[in-house]
């Protein structure tokens, strides 16, 4: 800038100069060739306004070159504003980059340590599971598999007891057994072998034959009070009996079944099988052994599992129904609450039969999650390859309506009470008077 301004100021001064000499010059002239003062005045002015554009032309290409570079010191020092908002910009997410990796590493070991005492807990719980498992009873060990099947076999090859069949005793109240006292109630009649099947006929509508039977096993105390599986299931699972109980009452739906086979009956019996029974891995090796010994069965025992069972599987109870299914058995799925269902996926996974309780079919179907008009959901189940059946059927107004849903097969105490099954001939001959 300095060199600039002073060929500024040169320039000026160049311009004076050459004014003044042009003058003179103009002067000169005028007298040597003899013009007139007129004449002389007009070369000066003409002169000097010649001199005079050319002065504004280079003073104004001066002008902008100083413009120019006005110009460019702005940008170098917009561009330079720029960077030194970067350098900030980069500091302060650097210092907040910083700030969130010390807050991860904070939570990682948070993480851990909830983790951690997590595992301690499970294992302690694990710990006190064990102990409690060993000391359920102290007055008797557990049966084992063999003992079980030899118990079994000989209770269906006694002689006819009078009187074909006994109904069902009245149910012992839950209100009358404390917990603890349950466990040891049920490890004494397994050990005492006062453990009944009993078994409810499945009817066909509207004719009322008898289709298929589902099995029970009921518990009887010192007394002689029955103990419905409603009563001693929750406690049982906790206490992990349920898997002797399953056996109890597969190895006698099996002899019942080949009793069946004898009669020439095509009939089914519907076993109930635990959650907690699937997860016993040396319960269900067992089971599926016994089972692959008695696959000529398969088409006349349909296992039952409770919704609230299939939703909680896993990838070992998933394996363990696969592991049936391949050897030909079917399964039904019962205590049906979400009506939202993919029959499809049920059919392929085996499954041919599901139980509605009539009171949720036939009054809150909807609330229930249900998809079709009650009117077409039995034929929708039955094109997806299964089959409906409503239970818990106590009155006979609501008959006429499961006809009208096209229902084909309904159970409850209207069409027969669980009937205890104490010999291999006494269900047969009332099947024989009722069929």
């Amino acid at each position: 800038m300095r060199l600039r301004e002073i060929s500024y100021w040169g320039t000026i001064s160049i311009f004076v100069i050459v004014l003044v000499i042009a003058g003179s010059i103009a002067t000169t002239a005028s007298i040597l060739l003899g013009l007139s003062l007129a004449e002389n005045i007009m070369s000066i002015a003409l002169m000097v306004l010649v001199l005079l554009v050319v002065h504004i032309v280079f003073m104004l290409s001066i002008k902008t070159g100083r413009n120019g570079e006005a110009t460019l010191d702005q940008k170098i020092n917009y561009i330079a504003s720029e960077l030194t908002a970067l350098r900030k910009q980069q500091a302060h997410l650097r210092q907040h980059f910083d700030h969130e990796l010390q807050h991860m590493h904070g939570l990682q070991k948070t993480t851990d340590d909830s983790l951690s005492k997590m595992a301690q807990s499970i294992e302690t719980g694990i710990a006190n599971l064990l102990n409690e498992t060993q000391n359920i009873s102290s007055t008797s060990s557990p049966l084992t598999f063999a003992q079980i099947k030899i118990q079994q076999q000989s209770l269906f090859d006694v002689d006819v007891i009078d009187g074909d069949l006994e109904m069902v005793d009245k149910p012992m109240s839950k209100q009358d057994i404390e917990d603890n006292s349950l466990i040891d109630l049920l490890n004494q009649s397994l050990a005492d072998n006062k453990v009944d099947l009993y078994a409810q006929p499945i009817v066909t509508l509207p004719d009322r034959h008898i289709a298929y039977y589902e099995s029970y096993t009921w518990i009887r105390d010192g007394n002689g009070k029955v103990i419905t599986p409603r009563e001693y299931l929750d406690t049982a699972e906790r206490a992990g009996i349920m898997p002797v109980i399953d056996n109890l009452m597969l190895f006698r739906s099996v002899l019942l079944a080949r009793r069946f086979v004898e009669r020439n009956r095509e009939l089914k019996i519907f076993c109930n099988i635990s959650g907690h029974s699937l997860l016993d891995m040396t319960f269900f090796d067992q089971f599926v052994e016994f089972m692959n010994s008695n696959q000529e069965q398969s088409e006349m025992l349909v296992f039952e599992f409770s919704q609230k069972t299939l939703a909680e599987t896993g990838i070992i109870e998933s394996e363990a129904l696969l592991s049936l299914k391949d050897l030909g058995f079917r399964f039904s799925l019962d205590n049906v609450t979400d009506l939202n269902l993919d029959f499809t996926k049920l059919h392929a996974m085996g499954f041919r039969y599901i139980k509605i309780a009539a009171g949720i079919f036939l009054n809150n179907a909807e609330e229930h999650g249900a998809q079709i008009l009650i009117d077409d959901f039995a034929e929708h189940v039955r094109r997806s390859g299964l089959e409906l059946i409503v239970d818990e059927v106590q009155n006979e107004h609501i008959v006429p309506e499961l006809i009208e849903c096209h229902v084909k097969y309904a159970q409850g105490y209207l069409f027969g009470e669980p009937t205890l099954v104490r010999d291999k001939s006494h269900l047969l001959d009332e099947l024989k008077q009722t069929a």
